[in-house]
């Protein structure tokens, strides 16, 4: 893939300006996100990371995405999931983490950001967080 920078499965930087407002790089083999890897591309309305080895993203990694409304981290290795990966990226609508082994999530990401979708199907949490609508916006509890 032309542009992207992967050094030891590490996405640090594309290389390049990104015009489109959508990046697929599901499938890549990644293992980690450097906390810059988007920071220059603030037009991105859609990030694809699905069916890659990422194990942990940086709190703050969408942090310069302010038009950032679907993220995809599906089928990857995440455990964790804090509500601080996205701090900044307040538009975010569709959110999807399902495929991950995750142990915890932070049902508090659901207060700051009006989520219009939340995937947690076939991980470690679906069975014990609760969604519910309130108003337009999920809202997210522990069983």
């Amino acid at each position: 893939m032309s542009g992207l920078t992967l050094t030891k499965d590490v996405l640090t930087d594309f290389g390049y300006t990104i015009r489109s407002e959508v990046v697929d790089l599901s499938g890549q083999n990644i293992g980690d996100i450097a906390i810059n890897a988007f920071e220059d591309h603030a037009q991105l309305t859609k990030i694809n990371l699905s069916g890659n080895a990422i194990e942990m993203i940086p709190l703050g990694a969408f942090a310069q995405n302010p038009k950032l409304t679907d993220l995809v981290l599906a089928n990857n290795k995440l455990r964790s999931f804090s509500a601080g990966v996205l701090h900044g990226a307040v538009g975010v609508e569709n959110l999807d983490l399902s495929g991950n082994p995750l142990e915890s999530f932070d049902v508090s990401l659901t207060e700051t950001l009006c989520l219009q979708s939340l995937n947690l199907d076939n991980t470690g949490v679906a069975a014990r967080v609760q969604l519910k609508r309130v108003g337009r916006c999920l809202h997210a509890t522990w069983v």
